[in-house]
């Protein structure tokens, strides 16, 4: 298997590595007395590997691996100790897998989802309408209104754009229903209520008036 490094000017550094293992030409890293990369002279910040070989397999061919010698602040990347070689990681930008806990909304609409591993992940966002006449809208079923003629043409976007509110997840709005009837229909509930009453009271009365006549 063929492989090519390239410097940091993108300028290749041949290596070979055959099949075998053993490499026909190698790319020397120095450390100081302390274990740490010498950076000195004209050591690269970064090396490229490049898979383009015979014997690389089809899915490989092309595929990069780029090694960074230092960090953002110019620090080495890579210590040599006398002891046995390991792994170890320095940052860590991912999270383990994890199934959708909750959801929530946010002051400005968005959807967030809440994963078990607490990772928070934004799902989508919840658009506003406004309409320059908003008693011109129609009612619908229940509390609900749709946009009619008179109400105008509805200017949609995200909360707390354009004039229009913040949403407040988890919370009610005020009530928005027909207050007159409403109360038409408290009246009739309250009518029926005392007609059934009148039922029972009558009922009794004629028990005890039937218990009067076995007396």
């Amino acid at each position: 298997m063929e492989a090519s490094i390239l410097d940091e000017n993108g300028n290749p550094i041949a290596i070979d590595i055959d099949d075998n293992g053993t490499t026909g030409a190698t790319f020397e890293l120095f450390f100081d007395t302390n274990g740490k990369l010498d950076i000195a002279g004209t050591m690269p910040n970064t090396l490229t590997l490049i898979l383009n070989g015979a014997g690389t397999p089809d899915t490989m061919v092309g595929k990069e691996l780029t090694l960074n010698l230092v960090d953002d602040r110019g620090n080495p990347m890579f210590t040599s100790a006398a002891s046995e070689s390991g792994t170890s990681y320095t940052t860590q930008n991912g999270y383990a897998a994890s199934n959708l806990k909750n959801v929530a909304f946010d002051n400005n609409g968005v959807l967030i989802g809440i994963a078990a591993n607490g990772n928070t992940v934004e799902l989508a966002q919840l658009a506003i309408a406004t309409f320059p006449n908003i008693e011109g809208l129609q009612k619908y079923n229940g509390s609900t209104f749709i946009a009619s003629n008179n109400a105008g043409e509805p200017s949609i976007g995200t909360a707390n754009s354009g004039g229009r509110g913040n949403v407040q997840g988890g919370s009610l709005e005020m009530s928005n229903v027909d207050m007159a009837e409403e109360f038409v229909n408290l009246i009739i509930a309250q009518r029926a209520f005392q007609a059934n009453a009148r039922v029972i009271t009558t009922s009794d009365e004629l028990y005890q008036e039937a218990i009067y006549l076995k007396r």
